[in-house]
């Protein structure tokens, strides 16, 4: 579109704003900058070492050249100064510039900077009519507040906003009240349609965490606690009778781990494809780490057990097995590959995780972990092959993060509306002969029968497993 606009004596001027609200959007969208061809004034390197941070931003969204300015403005809460109206403001600039001498090529310079500012104090930088901010997932952070001090601070420029899921609720600010209503719209069918995008497969799991006597385990709660008040009990409720509690067990991962395992390898793993997991919280995502790999492993020695005359059985012979045997059967020829499929986990970090996190949430290594798992699947790691062939998260890698290898998403944590439809998006990017993407659910079924109070006991019972064990 850009491109376009410098082709138009009316738009070529015009200088573009893009607002994204995440780091990895803003480095997707810079690589897709390069390609327009921008031809813009020199950098003075000098001006900008003497300039402070915030006027130097202001200075920038000042002046009327056709720049490309990336902005990152995102809500946050900082201690020392924790007014609900700050903001972080990240930019970046795309200039070109000459070296000495009339005949030396035109090179391109970036340069960086981020500051905080409050949008409180944020003033009129530019008034001109000549200006156009785009914003990207204008669903997710561009909310009244923050779209007022946009327009505070650049009041004439034109103001679109991009999004995938565009909020249409009566409990949240709507996006056409932000931006105004639609000027297109693109669905999901039409992408299909245009084969921008692959069919997306639902498909519903769950794991052996029913409740298939309920009445049983009440009675059983009430004899267990039997010795304990009404207060008493209903602070183990409050502690102990969560969702969260029951998605943490590692028995029930260690079952939803095998189930994803035998599931990639029977409907993913043949085409080469890769897979991602959203569990429920960060423990869970590191105790999934650990299950899967088990699973692997049981995998590999359940392959290695197969009697070599089952494998040579012909095909009709091999159809009259149980399900199980005709699953190994077919999975044996994939061994090596099996062998080698690697798990990482990518969450964010806090001051008191426990050590063992240290390289799940590490940003170099979450870089890295991304850049691996957009690879060819292959048992040898290569700068174009890897055998990470499962990233596990909890809230990261859910938006911005394009992997056209990745073909399955399990989903192990209550995802609704927008959220839900970002997620899920991981999954529908064309690939190779990619034919669709799927979207397994490991959650809802396992929920819908728990109560609070039944929760408890499940809780229970498989905490005193696991110490058994």
């Amino acid at each position: 579109m850009v491109r376009k606009m410098r082709t138009l004596e009316g738009l070529k001027r015009y200088k573009i704003v893009t607002v994204t609200d995440r780091t990895d959007l803003e480095v997707q969208l810079r690589e897709t900058a390069r390609l327009s061809g921008e031809a813009l004034r020199p950098t003075d390197q000098d001006l900008r070492r003497r300039e402070s941070p915030t006027a130097l931003t202001q200075r920038i969204l000042a002046e009327t050249t056709p720049d490309i300015v990336f902005a990152m403005l995102q809500k946050y809460q900082d201690v020392d100064r924790p007014a609900a109206n700050d903001a972080k403001v990240a930019m970046t600039i795309f200039r070109k510039e000459k070296k000495p001498g009339k005949d030396e090529p035109v090179v391109e310079r970036e340069v960086t900077f981020a500051e905080s500012i409050r949008f409180a104090e944020f003033p009129v930088l530019n008034e001109s009519p000549e200006i156009l901010v785009l914003v990207d997932e204008a669903h997710r952070s561009h909310t009244r507040s923050m779209h007022r001090n946009l327009r505070r601070a650049l009041p004439n420029a034109a103001i679109i906003g991009f999004t995938g899921t565009p909020i249409l609720s009566h409990e949240k600010t709507e996006t056409r009240e932000i931006f105004g209503d639609f000027i297109d719209k693109y669905l999901l069918r039409d992408a299909e349609l245009d084969g921008a995008t692959v069919p997306i497969l639902y498909e519903g799991r769950t794991a052996d965490g029913l409740v298939k006597d309920a009445p049983s385990l009440d009675k059983l709660f009430e004899d267990m606690f039997r010795t304990y008040t009404q207060k008493e009990l209903a602070i183990i409720k409050a502690k102990y009778g969560t969702e969260g509690d029951v998605l943490e067990a590692p028995m029930l991962i260690e079952q939803k781990a095998r189930d994803m395992i035998r599931h990639y390898v029977g409907v993913v793993l043949p085409e080469g494809y890769k897979a991602q997991v959203v569990a429920a919280s960060r423990r869970a995502a590191v105790v999934f780490h650990e299950k899967l790999l088990a699973a692997r492993d049981e995998l590999v020695r359940d392959l290695e057990g197969l009697p070599t005359a089952t494998l040579v059985l012909p095909d009709q012979e091999i159809e009259r097995l149980d399900p199980q045997t005709q699953f190994l059967v077919r999975a044996h020829a994939l061994l090596p590959l099996i062998r080698a499929l690697d798990v990482a986990v990518v969450i964010s970090g806090n001051h008191d995780d426990p050590e063992s996190w240290r390289d799940w949430t590490n940003k170099e290594k979450q870089f890295e972990y991304a850049k691996r798992f957009k690879r060819k699947l292959a048992t040898e790691r290569t700068e174009k092959t890897d055998p990470l062939a499962m990233m596990v998260v909890n809230n990261m890698l859910l938006t911005g993060f394009d992997a056209p290898i990745e073909q399955v998403i399990c989903l192990d944590r209550k995802m609704v509306a927008h959220d839900l439809l970002q997620a899920i998006a991981r999954v529908n990017r064309t690939c190779g002969r990619k034919k669709c993407g799927y979207v397994v659910d490991c959650c809802r079924r396992c929920l819908i029968f728990i109560d609070k109070f039944r929760c408890i006991i499940l809780f229970l019972l498989c905490f005193q497993n696991s110490r058994r064990s």
